[in-house]
């Protein structure tokens, strides 16, 4: 039996069927708009992970500074205000 065709179509049965037709495209619609995001994310996550890894690598075991001292993993030889800016997806500013 189709999922649209009702035994009792009354204008009650009628109006249930299309909001929960309704409700379910919602459903469809949140959920293509979630795995879409959470795609995006990871994405993201990568790049960072990748140009995290750039910066670790341009780094050897006691590489010396310019000014000296020892480098440590963590810091970068470009500088935090070198870094190109990554954009946020609009849908994530409420």
């Amino acid at each position: 039996m189709p999922h649209l065709r009702l035994v009792m179509p009354t204008r009650e049965n009628v109006n249930k069927l299309e909001s929960l037709v309704d409700a379910a495209i919602s459903i469809a619609e949140a959920k293509r708009v979630s795995d879409k995001l959470d795609l995006e994310i990871r994405t993201l996550q990568e790049r960072l992970a990748n140009l995290d890894g750039a910066d670790a690598m341009e780094l050897e075991d006691g590489a010396v500074g310019e000014d000296g001292r020892s480098a440590s993993v963590a810091s970068s030889s470009r500088g935090a205000r070198s870094r190109k800016p990554v954009s946020v997806p609009s849908i994530f500013l409420f």
